[in-house]
C-alpha cells in the first residue's frame, strides 16, 4: 500500500486540525489534500445545513445558501490560525457570518431570491478585462473583526430564537426536525402526522420568521 493510499485510509480519524495541517502542507498530493477538503465539507454538512434552514425560513434559496456555506468553510480552512481557538467555533462563525450577510444583500436587492440574483459561478470583469468567478470576489474570513463576526453570529442566533419563542409546542417539533435537514414527509412521519399538518407548521414557521427578521432589520436600519 502507498503512503497516499494509507493517508487516505485514515482521514476520517483525523482531527480538523490535522486535516487542515494536511490540506496546507506543500507535500501533500492533489487526491489527498481534495479528500481533506471534502472530509471537512462532510464533516461539517450538519451545520451548514441547519444555519441554511434557518435563512431559507427567511425567504432566501437554500441550494444557494448551502454553496455560500460551503465557500465560507473552505475560506475558513485557509484562513483559520490556532491562536484563534477552536477551528468549529471559527468555522461557525466565518459559516454564519457569510451567510446573514448573503441574507441581508439579498434582501436589499429588493427581496430577489438567490437563485435570480447574481450566481457564485457568474463571471464577473473589471475595467482592465479581467475576470473572477463571483465566489473569489467574496470577502475573507479575515477581512471582518472578530466583533463584527461576533456581531452577526449573535444576531444569527438570536433571530432563531426570537422566531422560537413565537412558535406552538407542535411548530417547535417541526422546526426542529426541519433544520436538521428532514423534508415534509419525514416530518410527518417522525411526529405521527398528516404530511399537510407538516407542511402548514412549515408555512406558518415561515411567515413568522419573515416577520420577526423584518422587524429586526428595520431597528437596525
Amino acid at each position: 500500500m502507498s503512503e497516499t493510499s494509507a493517508k487516505l485510509q485514515d482521514l476520517p480519524l483525523l482531527t480538523d486540525d490535522e486535516l487542515i495541517t494536511l490540506i496546507r502542507d506543500a507535500g501533500s498530493s492533489s487526491v489527498l489534500v481534495d479528500r481533506a477538503v471534502n472530509q471537512l465539507l462532510e464533516r461539517y454538512r450538519p451545520l451548514i445545513l441547519r444555519k441554511s434552514q434557518a435563512c431559507f425560513l427567511i425567504g432566501a434559496e437554500r441550494q444557494d445558501l448551502m454553496q455560500v456555506g460551503n465557500i465560507a468553510l473552505y475560506k475558513a480552512i485557509l484562513h483559520f490560525r490556532s491562536s484563534e481557538g477552536s477551528f468549529s467555533a471559527f468555522a461557525a462563525r466565518c459559516i454564519g457570518t457569510e451567510l446573514i450577510s448573503t441574507l441581508r444583500s439579498t434582501n436589499r436587492r429588493k427581496h430577489k431570491p438567490l437563485n435570480e440574483a447574481v450566481s457564485l459561478n457568474q463571471q464577473i470583469t473589471n475595467e482592465d478585462e479581467e475576470s473572477a468567478e463571483m465566489g473569489e470576489l467574496l470577502e475573507d474570513p479575515g477581512s471582518k473583526s472578530p466583533e463584527d463576526m461576533y456581531i452577526e453570529t449573535v444576531s444569527a442566533e438570536a433571530l432563531l430564537e426570537s422566531i422560537r419563542s413565537t412558535l406552538s409546542t407542535l411548530e417547535k417539533r417541526v422546526l426542529d426536525m426541519f433544520l436538521s435537514g428532514s423534508d415534509y414527509k419525514e416530518i410527518a412521519a417522525g411526529l405521527d402526522i398528516p404530511v399537510k399538518s407538516a407542511d402548514n407548521a412549515i408555512q406558518r414557521i415561515r411567515k413568522k420568521a419573515k416577520r420577526i427578521y423584518e422587524e429586526q432589520e428595520g431597528a437596525r436600519s
